[in-house]
């Protein structure tokens, strides 16, 4: 049995493209163990969004500059597990150049894009009836976006000038209440947050990626810069929450 990701990745599997090689075999190993961390590995594609082959040094690079990831757990024996049967089940699945080459080289006949449609013994009425019709709306848009232009609008704009600047005022005024509320709560207390996260095992990967990037993969600064990071995130967050409730 194959164990599932500690945090599941964010590549959209649906819509992977089928990475191959130039003389159209398929990659059946399109990825990259990497570890993170603790004894976590995560795994990376070894290609980018077009289906480009990346060497191992540009596949770190692509994922420090994006944080995709197909999924990150505990060892890398589960991690590979997960890998192998991911790429398995797309290879397995996968079409042949020459079956992907047959399916597009439909009849014209049978293709609505190649073929010539009739209307009866008269298709140029039908063009011309489509073309007046086209016409007849554009013209009455077109009036009717005059009229707004040269009537309603300038009516409006003081108004809507208005509005904009109370909102804009408000705003401001909800930002400056909740940042006050949330400094005279003890900066110990984000921290306390964030740490109870990362010991309960909440770990957000982009966030984590950032602080292993900027301390050049070392992990114990990376865990000190996390843990930073985070409670600066929580206090952000309770302000957006207080400025809801003002």
């Amino acid at each position: 049995m194959v164990d599932e990701p500690l945090i599941p990745g964010n590549i959209d599997l649906p819509n992977l493209p089928i990475v191959r090689h130039p003389n159209g075999s398929i990659e059946s190993s399109p990825y990259f163990l990497l570890g993170i961390g603790g004894g976590r590995q995560a795994i990376i594609p070894t290609f980018n969004e077009n289906g480009k082959i990346l060497s191992n040094g540009d596949a770190i690079d692509q994922y420090k500059a994006t944080g995709k990831h197909f999924g990150i757990f505990e060892s890398e024996e589960s991690a590979s597990a997960y890998a192998q049967k991911l790429f398995d089940r797309q290879v397995d699945g996968a079409p042949t150049p020459t079956e992907t080459a047959s399916s597009l080289a439909a009849a014209p006949g049978q293709n609505p894009y190649f073929s010539t449609p009739t209307y009866g013994n008269s298709p140029s009425a039908y063009v011309h009836a489509d073309a007046f019709l086209f016409l007849a709306i554009y013209g009455f848009g077109m009036c009717g976006l005059i009229i707004v232009l040269t009537k309603v609008l300038p009516t409006l704009k003081g108004r809507i000038i208005r509005f904009y600047d109370w909102l804009h005022r408000l705003s401001a005024l909800k930002t400056v209440k909740a940042t006050f509320h949330a400094q005279r709560v003890p900066e110990e207390i984000w921290y306390a947050q964030a740490a109870r996260e990362v010991r309960s095992g909440q770990i957000h990967d982009g966030l984590w990626t950032k602080a292993w990037s900027q301390t050049q993969g070392d992990n114990t600064k990376a865990q000190a810069l996390y843990l930073k990071l985070r409670a600066d995130a929580i206090r952000a967050e309770a302000v957006q929450k207080y400025k809801t409730t003002l």
